[in-house]
């Protein structure tokens, strides 16, 4: 199959570099972006790993995550609230800055590696979708699908 799709190459596939970057292509802004954001994600799974050590939830969808930070953080975390879920592998997160803290929160792991980052760890609300395995408060809503989210209904019956 090598052969035939690029025969002017390589023997093998595997005694091929692989293909230089285009330099266009790079965005030093997205990526220390990034770079900040899996720094968090690698607390936040701190976090996430003492309170399963003590059988406090049993996988991460079955977490809310709060998070306390200041307002550069916030800023950074604001930017990408929607897809934090995602990048954590949590059901829910909340953000707060670091002088809002709610009295009633309190906050379970604080980073030694980010200043002004605190992680509270609770469980998720709602029930558990039986589609996506996130938590929601939104399970058992529809009628005909009491066992998915939102997210996975509108999914089920987008045309």
């Amino acid at each position: 199959v090598w052969k035939f799709i690029r025969p002017e190459d390589e023997e093998s596939v595997f005694l091929s570099d692989f293909p230089q970057v285009n330099t266009a292509h790079l965005n030093e802004a997205l990526e220390q972006k990034w770079e900040g954001l899996k720094k968090i994600r690698d607390e936040v799974n701190r976090a996430l790993e003492l309170k399963r050590k003590e059988k406090f939830i049993g996988n991460s969808l079955e977490a809310r995550v709060s998070l306390s930070c200041n307002d550069k953080l916030f800023s950074l975390l604001e930017e990408y609230l929607d897809f934090l879920p995602t990048l954590f592998i949590v059901s829910q997160v909340e953000l707060h800055r670091s002088g809002e803290q709610k009295p009633e929160i309190k906050y379970t792991y604080k980073s030694d590696e980010i200043e002004e980052l605190s992680v509270m760890v609770q469980k998720a609300d709602g029930s558990k979708c039986e589609r996506c395995w996130n938590y929601s408060s939104s399970v058992g809503t529809f009628p005909e699908a009491t066992d998915i989210c939102e997210r996975c209904y509108q999914v089920l019956h987008s045309d």
